[in-house]
């Protein structure tokens, strides 16, 4: 992975309106920040989203790039070379893990992300990213990226997320299930 420090955000999510594709654009543009729109856009609840993604990206004088769908080794080289991954799922949509940003922070690359889901379980705010309740609040951490010392984020995944710890982590839980333990119950 790489630690160069790119000059785009880099949106990585399926296109639909819940991930808030829209809303991560306008947080770039209006920082005056390039993004790249990549995402699965073939299997998509409304092609009309789809569209209005791409018309957002010709009407934002340059700074919205769409990409759609691409394949693992560009999807790969589009994290390494960015500045940070932006995430801004919708309020009504529960982002239950976020591997994007587990993605992303493997690579050395803080998020900048709506307090959602789990999302608020990867970011630790003002170490490996940002979290804000709004795109407006978020705006602003744009400028704070440089702040994130990219290791702090490679650090994070290497402690919480390897596929090692994650296996154990389940293991845990299901045996509290198992076990009738009221921990492990929301």
């Amino acid at each position: 992975p790489s630690l160069d420090k790119g000059d785009y955000l880099l949106s990585l999510n399926r296109l639909s309106a819940e991930k808030g594709i829209h809303d991560a654009i306008d947080v770039a543009v209006s920082t005056n920040t390039p993004i790249k729109i990549v995402g699965d856009d073939t299997k998509v609840q409304s092609q009309e989203y789809v569209n209005q993604i791409i018309e957002r990206c010709r009407h934002s004088n340059g700074l919205a790039q769409y990409l759609g769908l691409v394949d693992s080794s560009t999807k790969n080289t589009l994290i390494q070379k960015c500045k940070a991954l932006i995430a801004c799922p919708k309020s009504n949509w529960l982002e239950a893990f976020g591997l994007y940003a587990v993605e992303a922070q493997s690579c050395f690359k803080p998020v900048l992300a709506l307090s959602n889901g789990g999302l608020n379980d990867i970011i630790i705010h003002g170490e490996n990213g940002y979290l804000a309740p709004n795109t407006e609040r978020l705006k602003p951490f744009v400028e704070k990226l440089d702040d994130i010392n990219p290791h702090k984020c490679r650090e994070n995944v290497v402690n919480r997320f390897t596929k090692e710890i994650m296996a154990r982590n389940y293991l845990e839980m299901f045996q509290k299930i198992i076990d009738k333990d009221n921990t492990s119950f929301w």
